[in-house]
């Protein structure tokens, strides 16, 4: 008996011990993926982070410090896991922390207004899509990780219009024909636009805003006939290749190169 109640309490200890092993190698191999980049699916949530921020915050100084942050992650995030490299990318990465400082001392100090490098960490936000972009198309198979980059993608350029149409409002007082203070009407018109659903209720006000809100249109229409097919038939091409090759062990599939 008492050999067989050694050997019960035994058991939930080794499960124990058996749990928190495959929990470190879990974080072992999450740490090695976001070292190595190309990992997309934190990026995706990052971006959605910055997402909600922009749309429940109220628009103060110190908000400002969140959403600045909040884009300057995404930024350096999708250079990191995009595997860019370069004197590029430290310059990149020196604005980004200068633009968070620089909010941080506007909040102290009590400046209301967003200035010249709020509305240059805006501009660069831009740079991450293109970053992504750059990157899932040079896998050579499409899983799980390109289909979530092109996401990130697609999420990254309404949030990055939805920014720019904040900056233009800030600069010329004004960005709607219709009267509008919320940053949620933004990211609105952002993605309506984008989508090309184009409700009517929110209008651009000014012939800048008019050629923003066509671009935003005519970028995300080619993404989606583009870039989506691509994910679209790629996806397919490559559950076709794994199923023949578990059928057949010895057919020579090509190896995707993602981690």
């Amino acid at each position: 008996m008492t050999g067989n109640g050694e050997r019960g309490a035994a058991t939930p200890r080794a499960q124990q011990v058996a749990d928190e092993a495959a929990r470190r190698r879990r974080r072992r191999e999450f740490a090695e993926r976001f070292a190595r980049g190309d990992s997309y699916g934190l990026l995706l949530v990052a971006v959605l982070a910055t997402y909600v921020l922009l749309a429940v915050l109220p628009a103060t100084a110190w908000s400002r410090v969140l959403i600045t942050a909040g884009f300057c992650t995404v930024l350096l995030l999708a250079l990191h896991t995009s595997r860019w490299r370069g004197r590029g990318t430290r310059v990149l990465q020196v604005i980004a922390l200068a633009a968070v400082a620089n909010s941080v001392v506007q909040a102290i100090i009590g400046y209301p207004h967003a200035d010249t490098i709020t509305y240059l960490t805006v501009l660069l936000m831009m740079v991450a899509p293109v970053a992504v972009l750059r990157s899932i198309s040079r896998h050579q198979q499409v899983g799980l990780e390109t289909v979530l980059g092109g996401i990130s993608v697609y999420v990254l350029l309404g949030v990055s219009f939805a920014a720019i149409y904040l900056a233009v409002d800030s600069i010329s007082g004004g960005f709607f024909a219709q009267a509008s203070e919320n940053r949620v009407s933004f990211l609105y018109f952002s993605f309506i636009t984008m989508t090309t659903v184009g409700y009517g209720d929110l209008t651009p006000g000014t012939e800048v805003g008019q050629v923003l809100a066509s671009l935003e249109a005519l970028v995300g229409q080619i993404y989606l006939v583009t870039v989506v097919a691509w994910l679209v038939s790629g996806f397919a091409r490559t559950r076709r290749d794994n199923q023949a090759a578990a059928s057949d062990p010895g057919l020579d599939v090509e190896a995707d190169p993602q981690p």
